[in-house]
């Protein structure tokens, strides 16, 4: 009888960090969170293809559709802050020509410990270009991080396997990764060194069962 194989690593709950600020303890404030983020990431998904003329009346009637256990003012919120993020010259790249939105990913990786993993999962935003490729991660806390270093380290986990995955897909290209506040337009880059600590970090350990 051979063991049963460790489940694909989710990069999405890599460490399974426990962050104040993205997964509080709170019941119905983390369903609150969850709900807020889920509405966030269909609406940069689906606004960057509706007219720019069309987008405010799409994006409001997507969340009184989609966001309707959110209370208004939060759904006012989340359309204002995808529109701002949509419209910003400085994030151009994201949504342009080239971009790709909820790209599924999946391949293998070796641990620090020397285990090889599957893993699977989902890249909010791929911006392909001759040079680089740009992964953004959306995330819609309402405290962002003071800056790349500060980042939870779930989120530079997540970054950081999406990271070398992609590197496998485009090799020679320069692999950039960000996570993108929606609140205030904040992006947070952390740089090959950061993303690399955080890799070496990873062992096969249960914590990487995540959902």
């Amino acid at each position: 009888a051979e063991a049963e194989p460790a489940p694909p690593l989710r990069p999405s709950s890599a460490l399974a960090a426990a962050d104040a600020q993205e997964r509080p303890h709170d019941g119905p404030f983390l369903a609150g969170a969850a709900a807020a983020g889920r509405l966030a990431h269909l609406l940069l998904q689906l606004l960057p293809e509706v007219p720019a003329e069309r987008r405010a009346g799409t994006a409001r009637a997507l969340a009184e559709a989609r966001g309707g256990s959110l209370p208004e003012e939060r759904r006012t919120g989340l359309v204002e802050d995808a529109l701002a993020l949509i419209a910003a010259p400085e994030f151009g790249g994201l949504f342009g020509p080239g971009s790709l939105a909820e790209v599924p990913i999946a391949g293998e990786i070796t641990l620090a410990d020397g285990a090889a993993r599957p893993v699977q999962g989902r890249i909010d935003r791929l911006a392909v270009g001759a040079d680089e490729v740009v992964i953004a991660d959306f995330k819609t806390a309402a405290r962002p991080p003071r800056d790349a270093a500060a980042l939870p380290a779930s989120t530079l986990a997540q970054l950081a396997v999406y990271r070398r995955l992609v590197g496998e897909i485009y090799p020679g290209r320069r692999i950039r990764a960000v996570a993108i506040y929606t609140a205030g337009l904040k992006p947070l880059e952390p740089g090959p060194d950061l993303l690399d600590a955080a890799l070496a970090s990873m062992t096969d350990q249960p914590r990487f069962t995540g959902r």
